[in-house]
């Protein structure tokens, strides 16, 4: 028993971002789990590892203890500049583009992108009990004339990458301040969500529905 099953989601979600594992796709308690579990048996498979490579480092040293002085001082080792480039790339923190809109172009919201139903067609025109808000398209269901219009009138904000290359974690944390920022995004409701935290005010989904938090 590794004790997650007695955790609530948030407290799972908190651990994968302390241990810099991506939380794309997974969206359900035992995946979260699942992965924790996985990188759990990683993390004891290279303390094994470590744990031989000293050993067979301590036989090299008692064999090689008669050699000469020359041969038994150390070389200082010189730091990779790759290393040193990865390491300023993972502090670099993802610099919003919010306050930077181009001119002339106001910038692109919820409500620019919230539509009615047209209910003179339906059997039963009144309004569906628990949407609370009115619905929204996203990106993946935006009609492509409409889609050309707001990319036309309207400033859809992205964040701006860091230099360099990125790694699986700083990629994720890219993706998701991209969904935050932009209303079109397929999850931005849901990064909202977990921006305001468990005791958050209510969010809404695309449909207009109220989003619970720990599902």
């Amino acid at each position: 028993m590794t004790g997650y099953e007695e955790q609530t989601v948030a407290d799972l979600r908190k651990e994968l971002e302390k241990r810099e594992i991506p939380s794309t796709g997974l969206n359900r308690k035992q995946q979260i789990i699942e992965k924790l579990e996985e990188d759990d048996a990683q993390k004891r498979q290279k303390k094994s590892k470590i744990g031989d490579d000293k050993d067979e480092v301590r036989g090299e040293k008692s064999t090689g203890s008669s050699g000469s002085k020359d041969d038994q001082q150390s070389v200082p080792s010189k730091r990779p500049a790759e290393d040193v480039e990865s390491k300023d790339v993972k502090k670099t923190k993802i610099e919003s583009s919010e306050d930077k809109p181009k001119e002339g172009k106001p910038r692109l919201t919820t409500p620019d992108i919230e539509f009615d139903y047209d209910r003179s067609k339906l059997r039963d025109p009144r309004l569906t009990p628990g949407r609370v808000r009115r619905p929204q398209y996203t990106d993946m269901e935006f009609p492509e004339d409409l889609k050309k219009k707001f990319e036309t009138e309207y400033e859809i904000p992205k964040p701006e990458k860091p230099p360099g290359r990125l790694n699986a974690f700083q990629k994720n944390a890219l993706y998701c301040e991209e969904a935050k920022m932009n209303p079109l995004a397929f999850s931005h409701d849901k990064q909202i969500m977990e921006g305001k935290g468990p005791d958050g005010s209510p969010t809404y989904d695309q449909a207009g529905f109220e989003i619970d938090y720990e599902k």
